[in-house]
């Protein structure tokens, strides 16, 4: 996956149609302030993956807004 994939999922378009990572996995990563890099491990697929899936379930702003909230 390459950098287009993520700016084309900024807008919505998407290169895949099935969710490399669920919501539900996605979301129980953000409540536990997962990095990018934990979330690309535990999932076996790589970092512009987990962004890619982040923006298509919308949940891109909030992990970042929870993980940049655990560096302070």
């Amino acid at each position: 996956m390459n950098t287009a994939a993520i700016w084309l999922a900024e807008v919505g378009i998407f290169v895949n149609d099935t969710p490399a990572i669920s919501r539900s996995d996605l979301e129980t990563a953000i409540a536990s302030q997962d990095s990018i890099d934990t979330i690309r491990r535990r999932h076996r697929v790589t970092d512009r993956t987990v962004v890619v899936e982040l923006h298509r379930h919308g949940l891109f702003a909030d992990h970042r807004r929870r993980h940049l909230r655990s560096d302070a």
